[in-house]
């Protein structure tokens, strides 16, 4: 595998060196920084030109996303096993998630706090792990 991979990572170290600042065209450059100091870019055409930030969801959204994708997934199949619970949980405390997401998020499936803590929705037909 390293003969596959070292010209590959050589190919890239190299146009990574080609391209740098300098060797940007001038409509590309960061220029100077506007009153009140937003940062612009030289324009080829009309001067400097304010940048536009581009709209990202903060991490947090992010995180919670990603959290809820990953509860989904484990009451997907009616039980919760307790590895998947420990999982959960310490991706929560990593991340600093609200108590109160969690039980959003399992009102919003079908799921009471206590369910998920025994492992299994009732009335579901599926056993508990």
């Amino acid at each position: 595998i390293g003969l596959l991979v070292s010209p590959l990572i050589t190919v890239a170290l190299g146009l990574m060196r080609a391209v740098t600042p300098a060797s940007l065209p001038p409509a590309l450059s960061v220029s100077n920084v506007l009153p009140g100091g937003a940062p612009t870019v030289q324009g080829a055409c009309r001067g400097d030109v304010p940048m536009q930030p581009r709209a990202v969801a903060p991490r947090s959204e992010h995180v919670e996303r990603e959290y809820e994708l990953m509860l989904r997934a484990v009451l997907a199949d009616g039980c919760v096993h307790p590895n998947e619970r420990a999982m959960l949980s310490s991706f929560a405390m990593q991340h600093r998630l609200r108590g109160s997401l969690h039980a959003n998020l399992l009102a919003a499936a079908g799921w009471s706090e206590d369910e998920f803590r025994e492992g299994f929705r009732r009335g579901s037909g599926t056993v508990p792990p």
